[in-house]
Order: C-alpha cells, then sequence, then structure tokens
C-alpha cells in the first residue's frame, strides 16, 4: 500500500513536470516568432534602403546632366554677352558716323545755299560776265565749262552726303535691331539658367532628404540588429531551458518505468521470468534511444557537405559547417534519428523551417531547411518518426537536409552518433 502510494506522488510528480515543458516551449515560440518579426522588419528596411539608394543615384545623374546644360547656358551667355557688347559699340561708331554725315550735308547745303543766294540777288549777269571776260574762244569755253562743273559739283556732292546719311541711318537701324534681338537672347537664356539652377536644387534637396532618410533607416536597421541579437540570446538561453527540463523528465520517466518494472516483479514472483524478459526488453528500449541513430533522410544518403570548416556558399566566409548535408528531393521524408521530446519547430532566417530535439544525457539533434514541419515544440516523438519533410527555406542554395548533432550545448560530428 506504501509503494502504490509512493507510485501515485512519482506520477504525480512526472506529470506536474510534464506542464512545464509546454510552458517553456511556448516561451520559445514567442521569442522565435519575435526574432522572425524583427527580421522581416530590418529585411523591409534594407530594401527600402536600396529603394531610396537607386532614386538617390537617379537624382544624382539628373543634377549632372542639368550641371552640365547650365554651363553650355553659360558659354552661349558669355558669347551673347561679348557680342552684345561688340554691338553695342558698333551701333555708338555707327551713330558718330551718322552724326558726321549730317554734319557734312548740313555743311554742303549751307555752302549750296549760299550759292544759289549769291546767284539769286546778282542774277546770271556774273556768270555771263566771267564768260565774256574770256580772252579767247578756248578761254571762254573753258570758263564755262567751269561753270557747269561748279553746279555740277553741288549737286553731285548733295547727293552723296545724302546717299551716304541715308546709308548711315540704315545701318543704325540694322545695328539697333542687332542689339535689341542679343539682349532678348540674353535674356532669355538668363531664364533658362535661372530655371535650371531653380531645378538643380530642387533635386539637391531632394539628395539631403534622401540622405537624411536613409541614414535613419540604417539607425533603425542597427538598432533591429541589436535587438535581433538580444533575442537570439533569450533563444538559446529557452532552449538550453527546454533541453534540460526535457532530459530531466526523459530521466525521470526512466526511473518511473524502471520502479515500476521492480514493484510488479517484487509483487509477482510466479512470472518473474516474464517480467525479466519484460524488463530486459524495456531496457533494451531505452537504450536503442540514447545510442545509435537511425539515418534521417530515408530517401537519400548523397552527401553535398561534410562537418568541418568551409567556405559558406552564401556568405562566403570560412565557418564550421556545424553537421552534414544530405541532398534529396523537395518534399522527402525527414525522421528523427532517435526518440526525444521537440524542444523547438520553428523557422529562422538562416536555418529555415528546423526541429530540434532532445535524446537525453545532454543529446540534441537538429534538422534545418525544411520545406514543412509535421510536429510542434513539446511534443514527443519516437525514433524513425516522420518529423518534416526536405526543403530550401533559410539560407540554402537548394533541396537537402542540414542534420546536425549537439552534446551539452556544443555541435559535434554527426558521423559519431549515425
Amino acid at each position: 500500500m506504501k509503494r502504490k502510494k509512493i507510485g501515485k506522488i512519482l506520477i504525480m510528480g512526472l506529470l506536474i513536470g510534464s506542464l512545464s515543458v509546454p510552458v517553456s516551449a511556448s516561451k520559445l515560440s514567442d521569442a522565435q516568432e519575435a526574432k522572425q518579426q524583427l527580421e522581416t522588419n530590418k529585411s523591409k528596411e534594407e530594401k527600402q534602403i536600396e529603394k531610396l539608394q537607386k532614386k538617390q543615384e537617379k537624382l544624382q545623374a539628373s543634377i549632372q546632366k542639368l550641371d552640365t546644360q547650365m554651363t553650355t547656358l553659360d558659354k552661349k551667355l558669355s558669347k551673347l554677352n561679348d557680342k552684345f557688347a561688340a554691338s553695342k559699340e558698333a551701333l555708338a561708331n555707327t551713330r558718330e558716323e551718322l552724326a558726321q554725315a549730317k554734319e557734312d550735308e548740313k555743311n554742303q547745303y549751307a555752302s549750296m545755299k549760299t550759292r544759289i543766294k549769291y546767284m539769286y540777288e546778282n542774277g546770271e549777269s556774273e556768270y555771263i560776265d566771267i564768260i565774256f571776260q574770256a580772252k579767247s574762244i578756248g578761254d571762254m569755253l573753258n570758263r564755262a565749262e567751269y561753270v557747269a562743273k561748279i553746279s555740277e559739283y553741288d549737286n553731285n556732292m548733295l547727293n552723296r552726303l545724302e546717299a551716304t546719311r541715308e546709308k548711315i541711318a540704315d545701318k543704325e537701324e540694322q545695328q539697333k535691331k542687332e542689339v535689341q534681338e542679343v539682349k532678348q537672347l540674353r535674356q532669355e537664356v538668363k531664364t533658362q539658367r535661372q530655371k535650371l539652377k531653380e531645378k538643380a536644387a530642387a533635386k539637391k534637396q531632394q539628395v539631403k532628404e534622401f540622405q537624411n532618410n536613409i541614414k535613419k533607416r540604417k539607425a533603425t536597421i542597427l538598432a533591429y540588429q541589436k535587438q535581433i541579437a538580444a533575442q537570439e540570446k533569450e533563444i538559446k538561453k529557452l532552449e538550453e531551458e527546454a533541453r534540460k527540463k526535457a532530459e530531466e523528465e526523459a530521466r525521470k520517466k526512466a526511473e518511473e518505468e524502471k520502479r515500476q518494472a521492480e514493484q510488479q516483479q517484487s509483487q509477482s514472483s510466479s512470472t518473474t521470468s516474464s517480467s525479466s524478459g519484460s524488463s530486459s526488453s524495456s531496457s533494451s528500449s531505452s537504450s536503442s534511444t540514447s545510442s545509435g541513430f537511425t539515418w534521417p533522410c530515408p530517401s537519400s544518403h548523397t552527401i553535398s557537405s561534410q562537418f568541418g570548416y568551409r567556405i559558406h556558399p552564401i556568405l562566403g566566409t570560412k565557418k564550421l559547417h556545424n553537421g552534414i548535408d544530405i541532398a534529396a528531393p523537395y518534399g522527402s521524408s525527414i525522421v528523427a534519428a532517435g526518440s526525444g521530446t521537440v524542444i523547438a519547430a520553428s523557422y529562422s532566417s538562416s536555418m529555415g523551417n528546423y526541429v530540434m530535439i532532445s535524446h537525453g544525457n545532454g543529446i540534441t539533434t537538429v534538422y534545418m531547411h525544411c520545406s514543412s514541419l509535421l510536429v510542434s515544440s513539446g511534443q514527443t516523438v519516437s525514433k524513425g518518426q516522420q518529423i518534416a519533410r526536405v526543403g530550401s527555406t533559410g539560407l540554402s542554395t537548394g533541396n537537402h537536409l542540414h542534420f546536425s548533432v549537439m552534446k551539452n550545448g556544443s555541435y559535434v560530428s554527426p558521423w559519431d552518433y549515425l
């Protein structure tokens, strides 16, 4: 009667102990979900930074183009300024020529008026006297020709001066138009340059805003990285707690089974051989759980990467490959290498979908990059039971099972247990 009471107490203790595993598993799951959310948020920020950097590059290319256009306009404006100055100088010279032509025309006109006035006041007798005072016919003809030439000279000179004045006046008008055109072109170029300058300034302001935005997002990513590191530390702590609890439960369970076997053996002496066989069978079963593991991927024995240091295929750095990679088709069955308790069945950005099983005595197996998980945290599994399917989630380059073994929290070669 006393033994039965003790047995009940032990069973109650075992049940109470088993309740702690789901609670710890729940905390672990929450921590893994929190880490996954942080990694998702970090990834979003990185994508936003990438978009902003691309926009910034486009803006900087556009600013460079605007600067080139402004340089071209500056050269054009410089030439127009030179042309404007030359046109103004030429116009000033033409105006001086026009003033001189007008003065010459005025003087010639005054001289001609004086002669006309003289002829009007004295009549033609003077010219007749000049002609008739000739000493010979030749002299008379010469004097007559002289009088005619004076009159012709006056008319020709007046006509030439008038033509010169009109020509210079036309030239002045043409140069005025040219000055005005150059002035207008210069103003248009100035306006164009000002618009380009304002446009470039606006784009430079946008670049500055993008740079500030990128800076803030990088700070956010840094904060996420710190939180992720803290979360990974918490996950490792919870996984270690879950492992220890699972091992403790397995130990208690083994003790209870042993106690019950001994109790049955002492109560029923007539069935000693049968009980002994049962005990031997139980002992054999327990031994198979803690010793040799079964192959975790029955459909394939192809090893694509061994345990040990290597150059990581994605990160490109030398790292410890903490397990073996078994190449297998997508969806292939993954089985528990040994009996134990699932202490983690979740997702990690590096491991992808993964399962972690505690087998007692400090031994834990890990199954990574699964396409889907068929067990949950806290669940008890038996050797050879299907727990997941092969995939390529997380940091993976193709469909395979990454199988790892840990002893007391440190990774060891899986070949020591397979």
